[in-house]
């Protein structure tokens, strides 16, 4: 029970960064042993709340007083930080869960990861009992940085003062996180709001710490690090509250290789491993992914410097280059990355010809070697003055520049509100220091250290302002059903089962006939009309092309006599021989559903027809999914967009928006879907028809003796 003395606060915290008081669980004396660093860190950095020692041994830690139990403090601490090892963790929670602390943060190791799961199952019944959430176990804690917010034992803190910033970081680990921080902070750039780790994750994770730290009003970029996602977290939550703010969500994901392709039962599992779907929803949800931890670094300062400037949907490229042969490197790499440079009008062509002395200019711009940096300058200057938007790149090399009178004079310019600027120094040779790159950044201008990484990040930077505009227009959202799984086995539908589902659904499927002996083939033929396609239909054969179970295009009864018989050869005892009418059409699609192990239900779309694997031309789209962002989709498919030819593509490409969408929709209304694949989808512009003409389902089925 809490003590009578003891004042619970009125108002209950929801954020652990906005947290008023700490109580530490359990210090040691000494400042320099993990145990001791909260409270050290606490009362030498001065957060501005308050803080308590908590300890039944010592009356006294790091000079500050301490009470026996957390029931002992004058109020409910908003954090309760939990210094001791794995089996003191699970009493002090306890105590924490009983008197209704909103946040606690156990440092321990000594759990799940250790294989010790019995102490995790003992830490969610004791979190079962009360509102208390857990940071960790297993992890190095967080920070506010501007109010000395410390519940960390983070080492960083015991070299330097981290400088106060924009910068929010997450990281799962606390080491990578630690690393993050020191590179950022030997950068000379960008400084940090709040940081936090999350370990083990038994009651919080990414989708929590992606909207407390965004919601921080000091923070304009987030940045993280993320080994897994667990199915708690809420990435379209998460891209929503982010995107509501304008703050963008930097993920480098790792582990993408360790697992590759899920074992599957079709084309779209082999298409979708689990590292490629990674990439495809966090870049459908936040816009871009990273890949390494320069790329994480490069973006974060991109996305720092420019706040409130990326959402421009100008994002032209204008370079001034130093020699011929840059320019011709410069649009390579440009051109690599889908982006564009800015069409000079002739005017502004002819004042920075006057200040260069040429009239053969283009852009890229090529000034040639300038005598001194002040006539480099003037023609940067000059640039500046005549160019209304999009990103400017300056490169620099110390083989004709000063690089301090260099900095210092670009950062006296005027720089058009609309623009971008960026300085890329040409070789390895050529660094910009920490204090050079602190000068550009006060003034708004960014330098990063090659050109492909400058590009990387503007092409990042484009890709977010592209997101954050179509989730803005999305409109309704088709799919969330799909991210609940039924208990039970699975099973696969016939095609006959698919068919006629779908077709009471409204979506189009062939006329068909379903038979069993070869005279029935070709009467069902007749009735339906040559030419036909038949097709054995078979739960258990999902790709029938392998055991020859197709034939397509038969235009008489001795061809499909000739069908029928080679199919009844194959044919299981509860199989069935499926004769359709042939849908028109040569474009093929494929529209299926998969069930990342990360990420839940994902929606692959793109080329279809026997050599789908062999062109692997998809898109992969978390759900729930918008029907523009389906359109988009199919439009990005190279095969797809190059085979619908003639007056109707339009309206063809509404249709089959319009069926792929549909197609979500029976999902959801069946409830059972384990997953589908469509492939092909016909696709015929001349008609403006789509028809799903093959399909592979496979449907959640209750455990025997489950009650429905």
């Amino acid at each position: 029970m809490l003590d009578s003395k003891a004042v619970v606060s009125p108002v209950r915290n929801d954020n652990p960064l906005k947290a008023e008081s700490v109580a530490v669980v359990g210090p040691s004396r000494d400042p320099w042993k993990t145990s001791g660093r909260t409270l050290d860190y606490l009362s030498r950095l001065g957060f501005e709340g308050r803080y308590y020692a908590v300890s039944s041994v010592h009356k006294e830690v790091l000079g500050v007083p301490t009470v026996e139990t957390l029931s002992d403090l004058p109020e409910v601490p908003d954090v309760a930080v939990l210094v001791g090892p794995a089996d003191r963790v699970i009493e002090d929670l306890r105590e924490c869960v009983a008197l209704g602390v909103p946040f606690a943060v156990a440092f321990a190791a000594g759990f799940g990861e250790s294989g010790r799961h019995d102490r995790d199952e003992l830490i969610r019944a004791e979190l079962a009992k009360g509102t208390t959430r857990l940071i960790g176990p297993n992890c190095i804690g967080f920070m506010h940085v501007g109010r000395s917010l410390t519940a960390t034992f983070s080492s960083v803190l015991q070299r330097n003062a981290i400088p106060t910033g924009n910068v929010a970081l997450f990281s799962q680990s606390g080491g990578l996180g630690n690393a993050l921080m020191q590179s950022l902070a030997a950068r000379g750039a960008s400084g940090l709001s709040a940081w936090a780790s999350s370990g083990n994750e038994i009651s919080t994770g990414f989708t929590d710490w992606a909207q407390w730290l965004g919601a921080d009003p000091d923070t304009h970029v987030l940045s993280c690090i993320v080994e897994s996602f667990s199915a708690n977290d809420d990435l379209e939550a998460a891209a929503t509250a982010a995107g509501d703010r304008g703050i963008p969500v930097i993920v480098l994901k790792l582990g993408r290789s360790t697992r590759g392709a899920m074992s599957a039962q079709s084309h779209t599992g082999k298409l979708a491993g689990s590292g490629r779907v990674a990439l495809s929803v966090l870049r459908h949800r936040f816009g871009m992914v990273c890949t390494s931890p320069e790329e994480l670094l490069d973006l974060t300062e991109t996305f720092d410097v420019f706040h409130g400037r990326l959402s421009d949907r100008e994002q032209e490229l204008t370079v001034v280059t130093t020699s011929g042969a840059q320019v011709g490197l410069w649009n390579d790499l440009a051109d690599d990355r889908g982006l564009t440079f800015r069409d000079l009008d002739p005017a502004a062509l002819r004042s920075i010809g006057e200040a260069v002395g040429s009239n053969h200019l283009g852009n890229p711009i090529d000034v040639g070697v300038q005598s001194t940096t002040a006539d480099y300058l003037r023609i940067v200057g000059q640039v500046l003055s005549t160019t209304p938007g999009g990103w400017v790149i300056v490169t620099a090399t110390r083989l004709a520049h000063d690089f301090d009178e260099l900095a210092a004079g670009i950062a006296a310019m005027t720089i058009p509100a609309g623009v971008r600027l960026m300085v890329v120094p040409l070789s390895e040779d050529d660094r910009i220091t920490a204090d050079q790159a602190g000068i550009l950044r006060k003034a708004g201008v960014l330098s990063l250290p090659t050109a492909g990484r400058a590009l990387d990040a503007i092409s990042a930077a484009a890709s977010w302002a592209r997101v954050q505009s179509t989730r803005a227009k999305r409109g309704n959202l088709v799919g969330e059903v799909l991210k609940s799984v039924p208990t039970g086995g699975t099973s696969n539908l016939t095609w006959r089962e698919a068919a006629e589902s779908l077709a009471k659904s409204g979506v189009p499927v062939p006329a068909s006939r379903a038979v069993r002996d070869v005279d029935d083939v070709v009467r069902a033929a007749e009735e339906v009309g040559f030419p036909v396609a038949i097709k054995i239909d078979d739960a258990e054969i999902l790709h029938k092309a392998d055991v020859g179970g197709v034939f397509i295009g038969v235009k008489d009864s001795d061809g499909a006599r000739a069908a029928g018989s080679q199919l009844a050869s194959i044919q299981g005892k509860a199989a069935t021989i499926s004769v359709q009418a042939m849908a028109p059409g040569k474009t093929e699609v494929l529209v299926g559903l998969r069930r990342d192990p990360e990420f839940g239900p994902v929606l692959v779309i793109g080329a279809g027809g026997g050599m789908t694997e062999a062109l692997d031309d998809i898109s992969i789209l978390p759900l729930p999914v918008s029907r523009p962002e389906v359109r988009q989709a199919i439009g990005d498919s190279r095969v797809v967009a190059s085979s619908l030819r003639g007056e109707g593509i339009e309206q063809t490409l509404d249709t089959l928006t319009t069926t792929v969408m549909d197609i979500l929709a029976w999902a959801e209304q069946r409830g059972n879907i384990h997953e589908f694949e469509f492939n092909p989808i016909l696709a015929d512009p001349t008609s403006a028809t789509v028809t799903v003409v093959d399909a592979v389902v496979s449907v959640y089925t209750p455990r025997p003796g489950a009650t429905p």
